[in-house]
């Protein structure tokens, strides 16, 4: 694997991973939202398999005190219409977000499912889960990307029983079960952090599998900041992928002006597009 992305990395490959798709989910506004790119820039969308229901009329996510409500994907047929044939002309990934996007409050903190559920019924979850949706869209999944970015040791356990790989990076403490290669990672994480002020930009495999950071696009984000480390990583070759919600990209102009200067920036800098499977070095498969 690190050989084959050695190879990947000389052509500075750049994906968008879009979360939250859902039951809930227009297909119509992802249509129109990424008109312009279709055929272009492949879109990485981060699907939730079994989400809770809308707890403020808008975001497909929800804190539950009680019993859960969930609505399946395959309910909305018109969405997983859309999404197959995206699927089968190439143009979009499926990955996995979670099962439910259900949270928790703990201890006063609202925690995503990935923390607050047992170990035994992540793996459970998970394996049902990633079945579902590969069924779903006659496809593979390959890529998880935790509700809010929250994601313990049992959740990498989880993902590792599915064959699942990580859109997202270690945190400061041990947050991933204890190997050598996660002391490894850990080393390179938090030694570029520290010297660089920026996450670890490259691939890091621990364990059975694979972490990649993304970069958030959200209305606190600093442009300035996406900017300068997407520059960067193209100068040093490493893959960026740039993380975002359609849901937030269709309610603020201002985000949706910013996102489509990163993509505008990003193909006249001379990256390559990619689904994010690609960027982790996962699939040599030409977008």
């Amino acid at each position: 694997m690190e050989n084959r992305f050695r190879k990947e990395t000389s052509m500075r490959l750049f994906a968008i991973r879009d979360d939250d798709v859902s039951f809930f989910t227009n297909w119509q506004d992802l249509d129109r939202l990424y008109a312009n790119l279709w055929g272009i820039v492949p879109i990485s969308f981060a699907v939730i398999p079994f989400a809770v229901p809308h707890w403020d009329g808008k975001v497909q996510t929800s804190v539950q005190s009680k019993k859960a409500v969930f609505s399946p994907l395959h309910e909305n047929a018109d969405l997983v219409n859309y999404l197959r044939m995206k699927v089968q002309r190439d143009e979009i990934e499926i990955m996995m977000h979670g099962y439910s996007h259900e949270y928790r409050i703990i201890h006063g903190r609202r925690v995503g499912e990935y923390l607050w559920k047992p170990k035994e019924r992540l793996i459970k979850e998970t394996i049902e889960a990633k079945r579902y949706l590969e069924e779903l869209f006659h496809t593979t999944v390959q890529v998880f990307v935790p509700p809010s970015n929250m994601i313990g040791k049992a959740g990498i356990i989880a993902i590792e029983a599915s064959g699942l790989h990580l859109s997202g990076i270690m945190g400061k403490w041990a947050d991933r079960p204890i190997s050598l290669s996660y002391l490894k990672a850990y080393i390179h994480r938090w030694t570029y952090r520290c010297l660089r002020g920026r996450p670890y930009p490259f691939p890091l495999v621990i364990g059975n599998h694979v972490e990649l950071v993304a970069y958030s696009l959200t209305p606190k984000a600093s442009l300035s900041w996406l900017h300068d480390t997407m520059k960067m990583c193209y100068k040093i070759g490493a893959p960026f992928v740039l993380a975002t919600h359609h849901w937030e990209l269709l309610k603020h102009h201002a985000l949706r002006k910013a996102f489509t200067q990163l993509v505008e920036e990003a193909l006249t800098m001379g990256y390559t597009p990619a689904k994010v499977s690609r960027c982790m070095g996962l699939t040599e498969e030409v977008c």
